[in-house]
């Protein structure tokens, strides 16, 4: 099982992304892992495809979830989530809605491996102090 961020997965959608053969690369290294994200992330992953590809990117995207290639978990409410005090402890990394999302999904599902781009997320720790395991497709 493995985390998704928004980053790797828009890149590997739209083939115009500069780092879309990394991410490719990167992917197919990750064929056997179950992959889930959250409600945040999908949000973002949405948009951003929208924004470089149209509903076409996001139809892709859409797919991928009906096939079962990517999972969508729901959280806890954002009171109960323990959400808030995470972006409020990192607030000077920072970090934001959609990243603390998969921060609390990791502490919930047990699972610790990430892929991102984004290099915050080797600062993020869980609450027992563990750090994540963050593959950067690069």
């Amino acid at each position: 099982m493995i985390l998704v961020d928004t980053g790797p997965l828009v890149a590997l959608l739209n083939r115009n992304d500069p780092l879309h053969s990394k991410a490719v690369g990167s992917f197919r290294g990750l064929r056997r892992c179950r992959m889930i994200t959250t409600w945040p992330c999908l949000t973002e992953m949405q948009y951003f495809l929208g924004k470089v590809s149209g509903r076409s990117g996001q139809r892709t995207l859409e797919r991928m979830i009906r096939m079962r290639h990517l999972e969508i978990r729901d959280l806890p409410s954002f009171e109960s989530s323990g959400l808030e005090g995470l972006m409020d402890r990192y607030e000077d990394v920072p970090m934001d809605f959609a990243d603390g999302s998969l921060v609390v999904l990791a502490e919930m599902s047990g699972c610790h491996r990430v892929i991102t781009f984004d290099g915050h997320f080797f600062a993020y720790r869980l609450s027992d102090g563990t750090a994540l395991d963050v593959i950067i497709p690069y």
